[in-house]
């Protein structure tokens, strides 16, 4: 009887162990490389077409983003910029703005990891404490010629949204945000969930090859 009970417990050991080690297996590979190496903070720069972020009734689109940041080794990424323009709402009748600049969104200094999620690699997009436990992505406020848009009332972007990685044939890399969202999206606007549909492509600043593994 003790040695059945001490081999279920050796065995329940070397599960565990080997749970462990192919997670850590699993979370090493996770990464950036920068010309065939690992990444080691290099700076990248991207720019993409419309997006559209919808939560319930409401759709806030812009025609183009272009962003800045720069990748780790470790499957880390810091978007220092990422800035949104020609944003409109309530069916183009009214700007979209994060500040003093109509039309514009401007996101700054979002965390970024590379994860797995539904069998896919991509980069998981997470919030940033502006104040002691409190956390967003962004404050939108809207505007009407001057006006405050009656269905458009200022809301905090808050949650975490991934976007699918495709590195691509000329050592860029393609991050696709899917309208469907991907597992573990927590994306939040207006109170409600929400969705971020839109794609642009990341190249280093200083040129070469840039892919996620």
């Amino acid at each position: 009887m003790r040695t059945t009970r001490t081999l279920i417990l050796s065995l329940l050991a070397v599960f565990a162990f080997s749970a462990v080690a192919s997670a850590s297996a699993s979370a090493f590979s996770l990464r950036w490389h920068v010309n065939g190496a690992e990444a080691a903070g290099q700076e990248v720069e991207s720019a993409g077409g419309a997006f559209t972020l919808t939560a319930g009734g409401k759709v806030v689109t812009c025609t183009a983003v272009a962003d800045t940041g720069n990748v780790e080794a470790s499957g880390k990424d810091l978007a220092k910029t990422i800035t949104f323009t020609g944003c409109t709402a309530d069916a183009k009748a009214c700007t979209a703005e994060s500040g003093a600049v109509k039309g514009t969104i401007a996101v700054t200094n979002i965390p970024t990891q590379l994860k797995k999620a539904e069998g896919k690699l991509v980069d998981n997009f997470e919030q940033k404490e502006v104040a002691p436990g409190k956390f967003e992505f962004v404050t939108l406020k809207f505007d009407k010629s001057g006006a405050a848009c009656p269905n458009f009332p200022e809301t905090k972007v808050k949650g975490g949204v991934a976007a699918e990685v495709e590195n691509l044939a000329g050592g860029e890399v393609e991050l696709n945000f899917l309208a469907a969202g991907i597992e573990g999206d927590t994306l939040e606007a207006f109170g409600v969930e929400a969705t971020l549909q839109g794609k642009d492509t990341e190249h280093l600043t200083a040129g070469g090859t840039l892919e996620g593994v």
